[in-house]
């Protein structure tokens, strides 16, 4: 009794699981698809497989999904491109889309219809495009190519059906009678020209069949004659050759008892010549030797000479390089130095009624969207080529001495506050081919404190991002610490 106390507070949970599972489990078959929807943001589509829907909470749609035919008629007699009244019967293969977005428009079109209603919803737009199709072609065109014509309707019934999430497979046509019996009278028409084109294919056929009979005759009879001949001739030449291969017979004999005498002679030449050019051979490879040898020591000098020049060529192209470089920093610096004192005077021209922007130079090395919203700034008035001397304060600062650069005038800006923006240099060079960093020297990485390189983050004000400060520094050390026990975790 313990026993059946303690199982029962497990079983009665079990137990509505899997009632609650077997409310819930619908199968779809695979020419239907079954729509749940209700707690889901995007309704689940089953065809041919199973799934669970919450009871109570959820709810089981229907949409055919299977092939469909559909009867095109066009209920009257149209007229075509040349005025001729036509009536045309028709069966179109349609389906819904199963794919995302052609199931999701088929769903609010046709959700939980019939084959019948699914039938009557589509029919009317399937008959008004072949209606239009008709009366851009001639009647005898739809004779002669009706599946063109099929095609025309389907291509451009596809369109409005696209809209609705249906597909068509196919458009064939059916039937196609006229008011006056035009048809049968352009039957009628072209049956005498297939009789009168049978009458002359057969007139001719039996010339052909006389000519052939003809030449195949007398290509025997020359077959014959040329057979004869060849015989006679192939007699002819065999005593010919006969009598030929006696005389070589005879003339071979004779030359092969004076060969064997040659042949000796010939041989001991041979032996002869060849112990001189052994000898000749041997002196050739030992000058050869000479001169190979000095051929590896003028390499080996050249290869030092060479890897010389080399190694000095290397050095002057890795400082140029290096100078290079060191050249477009300092240039990007000063034109990120000026951008964040042109970002600063329009963020203090929102609550001051005047600034003043001094800067050396006579332009601002600076981004034609910045120099755009300057120049749309009523407020701020720029002083270029110009530096600042001194500021001239008793509480607080309520002057500024400026002298020009070019004339070296000096002269006095009065004013109620002052500002001084010198920017930023990142100091990054170390990192420079192994981190990626942006065009002023940056270290690429986003609020994760991530850098393109595994195990590697950035924080504090060497990275990029809209604000700097030590607020946003502390910040970016926190995540850098998260971030950096994580990969620790999960790497080593």
């Amino acid at each position: 009794m313990e026993v059946l106390l303690k199982v029962i507070p497990i079983a009665i949970p079990v137990i509505l699981v899997i009632v609650i599972f077997l409310m819930g489990y619908v199968k779809a078959p695979p020419d239907v698809a079954y729509i749940i929807s209700g707690l889901r943001k995007h309704p689940k589509v089953l065809i041919g497989r199973a799934g669970v829907k919450i009871p109570f909470l959820e709810r089981v749609d229907k949409l055919i999904v299977r092939q469909i035919s559909i009867d095109i008629k066009s209920e009257g007699y149209i007229p075509t491109q040349d005025f001729i009244g036509v009536d045309v019967d028709a069966v179109a293969k349609v389906r819904v889309m199963t794919d995302p977005e052609g199931i999701q428009l088929a769903m609010k079109n046709f959700l939980n219809m019939t084959e019948d209603d699914f039938n009557r919803a589509i029919v009317d737009s399937l008959q008004g495009n072949m209606r239009e199709i008709i009366g851009t072609i001639t009647l005898k065109e739809i004779c002669n190519d009706r599946k063109k014509f099929g095609d025309e309707v389907q291509s451009k019934a596809q369109t409005d059906m696209n809209a609705l999430g249906i597909q068509i497979i196919s458009c064939n046509i059916q039937r196609v009678t006229d008011e006056n019996s035009l048809i049968n009278s352009l039957g009628q028409d072209n049956m005498s020209k297939i009789q009168k084109d049978a009458a002359i294919a057969k007139a001719e056929a039996e010339r052909d069949i006389a000519i052939a009979q003809a030449q195949a005759a007398k290509a025997s009879n020359d077959a014959q004659v040329e057979s004869d001949m060849q015989i006679a001739q192939k007699q002819n030449d065999l005593a010919i050759k006969q009598s030929e291969l006696k005389v070589q017979e005879d003339t071979k004999r004779a030359e092969a008892d004076a060969a064997y005498t040659i042949q000796q002679q010939e041989q001991q030449r041979s032996i002869e010549t060849a112990t001189v050019n052994a000898q000749i051979a041997k002196a050739e490879r030992e000058a050869e030797l000479k001169s190979r040898e000095v051929e590896v020591k003028k390499q080996s000098l050249d290869a030092e000479v060479r890897a010389a020049a080399d190694a000095d060529r290397y050095k002057k192209e890795q400082e140029a390089q290096a100078a290079l470089y060191q050249r477009q920093k300092d240039a990007e610096a000063v034109r990120y130095e000026q951008e964040q004192a042109a970002e600063a005077a329009m963020l203090l021209s929102r609550i001051a009624k005047r600034v003043c922007l001094v800067h050396r130079g006579d332009h601002m090395e600076i981004s034609p969207a910045y120099a755009g919203k300057l120049k749309m700034m009523r407020n701020i008035e720029r002083y270029a080529g110009s530096e600042i001397q001194a500021f001239l304060h008793a509480n607080w600062v309520s002057c500024i001495r400026i002298r020009e650069q070019r004339g070296g005038e000096l002269w006095n800006l009065p004013c109620d506050g002052a500002f001084i923006c010198l920017g930023g240099v990142p100091e990054t060079n170390l990192l420079h081919g192994q981190i990626a960093l942006d065009k002023q020297g940056y270290i690429l990485a986003n609020e994760t404190t991530i850098t393109n390189l595994p195990g590697v983050f950035a924080a504090g004000d060497v990275r990029t991002k809209l604000l700097r400060g030590i607020l946003t520094a502390a910040a970016d050390g926190a995540a850098a610490a998260q971030q950096a026990e994580r990969y620790i975790v999960e790497n080593i």
